[in-house]
């Protein structure tokens, strides 16, 4: 059981960000699935049932800075933790300011062995679909433009 070493986020409505609280748990429940499915797989193993690929996980966040500090924490290893065992995790960004070619990427199946994890802005939310998603992680943050 793993836990989350962090003090309790210090919500500002006037400011509102990712706190690092957050992010770590984000963290924490993709590592949970991992375990979750390889304890599937195993069951489905034992009675002969059909395999399923890993789901993949849509992580919705802020804006690009957010997208690109999520994927370097979710990418690093824990320090004092063991290393994590099973599924290699593939993050893929999804961002307006990335070129389309690159946001192809995010329909392409994970290669075996691996999780695929989509970081995105609400560009994700309505406008696309990707059929490989099984989980989503959303902190309800968005970065709004205003005009006076």
């Amino acid at each position: 059981k793993e836990e989350v070493d962090a003090e309790e986020p210090d919500f500002d409505e006037g400011n509102p960000k990712l706190h690092w609280t957050c992010i770590k748990i984000a963290k924490i429940i993709i590592k949970q699935l991992d375990t979750l499915e390889m304890k599937e797989h195993a069951t489905a193993a034992a009675s002969s049932s059909t395999r399923k690929d890993p789901g993949a996980v849509l992580v919705f966040l802020p804006g690009i800075a957010e997208i690109q500090t999520v994927r370097d924490y979710l990418m690093e290893e824990d320090e004092d933790q063991p290393r994590r065992k099973g599924l290699e995790w593939w993050c893929i960004p999804l961002h307006s300011s990335i070129p389309w070619e690159e946001h192809k990427r995010i329909f392409d199946a994970a290669p075996t062995g691996f999780r695929k994890i989509i970081l995105s802005t609400n560009i994700a939310e309505s406008s696309l679909t990707v059929p490989d998603i099984r989980y989503v992680v959303d902190f309800c943050l968005t970065k709004n433009m205003q005009a006076d």
